[in-house]
């Protein structure tokens, strides 16, 4: 089961229970929770915080690209680049009202943690995994 299946099947839809199912589910394909949450938020740079469109949709609903890239990804790439083309409210709708708080909070903590244990930047990371983020 993904983390979005998993996710899926709870009761109550919160970025909290959304966070727990991701952390339920990273064991299965990263080895550390780190990987993962690097690779996530290196392929929320790539393939939508590019997009000034992207941005600017974002800007004018009031939401935080970041926060809103990070749940778009969670629910697949296939969507993300869904939201690229069409737009983040048409593929969206009212749900992206939801996408209010960051699934990662930590940054800083999180890249600090990365360039002990990594020598890699968080784009560098991304080119060598892949796109496995969205597996999980």
């Amino acid at each position: 089961m993904t983390n979005k299946s998993k996710f899926n099947a709870q009761i109550v839809k919160s970025t909290s229970v959304k966070r727990e199912c991701i952390k339920a589910c990273i064991g299965k394909y990263y080895a550390d929770d780190l990987r993962f949450w690097l690779d996530l938020l290196s392929q929320s740079e790539k393939l939508l915080l590019d997009s000034m469109r992207f941005n600017k949709a974002c800007d004018n609903l009031g939401l935080a690209p970041k926060t809103v890239a990070q749940h778009i990804l969670f629910e697949s790439e296939k969507t993300a680049k869904r939201v690229l083309i069409e737009g983040v409210e048409a593929v969206l709708g009212e749900r992206v009202k939801m996408f209010t708080e960051p699934l990662y909070v930590d940054e800083k903590k999180l890249y600090a943690n990365s360039s002990s244990n990594v020598q890699e930047t968080p784009s560098e990371a991304s080119a060598t995994s892949g796109s496995a983020v969205t597996a999980a």
